[in-house]
């Protein structure tokens, strides 16, 4: 309706006024009963001219908004052991309770130990501190709204990201340190960083995460255990000071089974807090010992490239037979390689019908697919096309095992028959066939689900493969790995890939101890109906009560938080199912927060100064009182708002026309108007 809605209602007014006074008022004589009937009138009209003329009307809204504070208050049980829980208890009641601050402020009391909570009670039993995802979830639940943090901590941040990943554009910090902040002279392992597997004979690596504090120089020893049995040390000499090193050693693995690797560092003379001088960690040995036979009739390079490859693990023993000499020693075989299967494979194929055996089926130009396709139903070659040069590209949907690493664009072509290939079984494809640049959306190398598992290669030339790599890198590292990926794909049980495990040998401590499980269907497919439950039995025998797991996004979980401390072995099964899955844990009692003794001042005051803070000690309550009530930059402010808002939004407005009008008829209708 325009810029000026005073003129438009004017209009209005005068437009009603008018109207009223020709229909009523300026009838000679008028009666006494016109002047209500103009009235009723006038005020009808004028609604409807307002509502017609869409008039717009300026509404201005204020309030008064209190800067927010919010209390976050370490509840972690670090805290209580330096008996501060008292004091820091005290001040908190003291800070929210405030009636001035109460005043200026909206209090907003949080909690904090791994994340921050919005609560008012405190019991000290956090197994965790983290202080900079405390913050980030407070910036996180502040959504823009001005605030300003009073947090209160002994400044043991011990799990979750380092303090200087907080944003720099958060709210305003004031920390206020509890307990001793003596730094005594301490040595303490940080970390042990391992693989989750080795295998029987290699070596794996033990990194190994330790610091030291203190004023003068030092020296400790720092020994690496197995199950016990000592397999390194090494004398570290510290400096004055604080500084953290790494270092690394390579442990033989001997035995198949758990392995309990420790890190321990010889405690220094007058050291306060020994508890920390000692982690431990786990791993499990396997033996991937297999027997594997390279079946062909002819002669081929392939055959002493595969062999080459295969032997470089030296659990595997590895040879090139023809098909009668693999059909009078198939009971020793785990793996069989058929290489340009042909009629001479016929007796064989029929053994092993009866036999669980992996299978790894390399084609070529040289394969009989009019005999191959009769002998086996799992894959087949249509409409057999010429000899071609197939180059592999890799799928990036596949996802039975990680192959990022293994870069297969600048290999040579492989020699193969262009065709129609179908698989008949669940499979993925991990390569596929390019031609000239072209995808043919035709596999080269897929992987067949079932029992037994097969990997099929629809071309020959895999020696080229492997000269090429070591003529580009100066190693066929890569490919070696992407094969023995495959053989362990291969080797592996499809009953026992149906229902999956995934735990740590050892747990230090509760925070984060869970064991998951995962099962799928016929289809390999995550069966979210399925009903997991697990069974534990700790090291007397003694069974604990069978417990369902719970589902979550794509796995099982069971949480061992309720788990004394102990060695246990369990059993997942798959209820109405006849499949399984077995295992064993150490679950120690490592408590993270008793791993300092003293408040680390350098922390806090740096939280502090990074965010336009400050630091505060416990008998400065007044002082901060006094910051905070004094600040102009936390006084409340009056928030004013215009909304500009149609008549036609006001919908009391149309009934009350309507009773104007309503009023009108019954009074002509009394009167004899009408």
């Amino acid at each position: 309706m325009g810029e000026y809605p005073f003129l438009w209602i004017l209009l209005c007014v005068l437009v009603s006024a008018a109207l009223v006074w020709i229909h009523y008022l300026a009838q000679r004589p008028a009666k006494p009963f016109h002047w209500p009937l103009a009235i009723l009138r006038f005020f009808a009209l004028l609604g409807i001219l307002l509502l017609l003329a869409d008039v717009k009307i300026s509404k201005r809204t204020s309030e008064i908004r209190k800067h927010e504070l919010v209390v976050l208050t370490d509840n972690s049980r670090s805290v209580r052991f330096k008996g501060a829980d008292t004091n820091l208890l005290a001040f908190r009641n003291a800070l929210i309770q405030d009636g001035e601050l109460q005043e200026r402020f909206t209090i907003s009391p949080y909690s904090f130990g791994n994340s921050a909570n919005r609560s008012d009670t405190l019991n000290f039993n956090s197994e965790a501190t983290d202080i900079a995802g405390s913050l980030e979830g407070i910036r996180s639940a502040l959504k823009q709204r001005e605030a300003t943090v009073v947090l209160l901590s002994d400044g043991n941040d011990n799990t979750g990201m380092d303090i200087s990943g907080i944003a720099d554009q958060g709210p305003l910090i004031y920390p206020v340190i509890f307990g001793d902040t003596t730094k005594y002279r301490d040595i303490r392992i940080d970390r042990i960083d391992l693989n989750r597997f080795a295998f029987l004979g290699n070596s794996f690596p033990v990194e190994v995460l330790y610091s030291y504090t203190g004023t003068t120089a030092a020296t400790s020893e720092l020994v690496i255990r197995d199950n016990g049995r000592v397999v390194a040390r090494k004398t570290l000499t510290f400096s004055s000071g604080a500084e953290s090193r790494q270092e690394e050693f390579f442990i033989e693995a001997r035995e198949v089974g758990v392995h309990r690797i420790s890190a321990g560092l010889q405690a220094l003379p007058e050291e306060r807090n020994t508890r920390n001088n000692t982690r431990t960690a786990g791993l499990e040995v396997l033996d991937e010992s297999l027997e594997i036979r390279i079946v062909s009739s002819d002669n081929h390079p392939d055959l002493g490239a595969l062999k080459r490859s295969l032997l470089r693990n030296p659990q595997r023993r590895c040879e090139i037979v023809t098909p009668s000499e693999a059909l009078r020693t198939l009971q020793d075989i785990d793996l069989l390689i058929f290489f340009n299967p042909n009629r001479q494979f016929r007796e064989l194929y029929g053994a092993i019908k009866d036999r669980s055996i992996p299978l790894f089926t390399i084609t070529g130009p040289g394969t009989s697919w009019t005999f191959l396709n009769q002998a086996q139903s799992r894959f087949g070659l249509e409409e057999q096309g010429p000899p071609e040069d197939l180059f592999p590209m890799r799928n990036a949907s596949f996802d039975y095992f990680d192959n990022s690493s293994w870069e297969v664009a600048e290999y040579p072509p492989l020699s193969g028959l262009l065709g129609e290939y179908s698989i008949y079984e669940p499979h993925q494809v991990l390569l596929e066939q390019r031609i000239r640049g072209i995808n043919l959306d035709q596999p080269l190398l897929a992987l067949l689900e079932g029992e037994p598992r097969e990997a099929v290669l629809f071309g020959s030339g895999l020696w080229q493969w492997s000269l090429g790599e070591y003529r580009n890198t100066g190693s066929t590292l890569e490919f070696d790995q992407a094969l023995s990926r495959i053989v362990l794909f291969l080797a592996a049980s499809a009953a026992e890939q149906r229902l999956t495990l995934d735990y740590e040998p050892i747990y230090e401590g509760i925070q984060g101890a869970r064991i998951r499980a995962r099962f799928v269907d016929e289809a390999y497919d995550f069966d979210q109906q399925a009903q997991l439950r697990i069974r534990l039995q700790d090291s007397s025998g003694q069974d604990l009560p069978v417990r369902p797991m719970s589902l979550r996004t794509g796995y099982f979980e069971f949480d061992l938080a309720a788990i004394p401390p102990g060695e246990y072995n369990f059993t997942v099964e798959a209820v109405g199912t006849a499949f399984t899955a077995s295992g064993n844990f150490v679950l120690r009692a490592f408590d993270l927060e008793a791993r300092q003794t003293s408040s680390d001042l350098d922390l806090m005051n740096q939280l502090g100064a990074r965010t336009g803070g400050r630091l505060f000690f416990p008998q400065s309550f007044g002082v901060l009182r006094d910051s905070l009530l004094g600040a102009d930059r936390f006084r409340p402010m009056e928030k004013s708002q215009v909304k500009v808002v149609s008549l036609i939004d006001y919908r009391w407005l149309l009934p009350l026309i309507i009773a104007f009008l309503a009023g009108e008829w019954f009074t002509r209708k009394y009167y004899g108007l009408i």
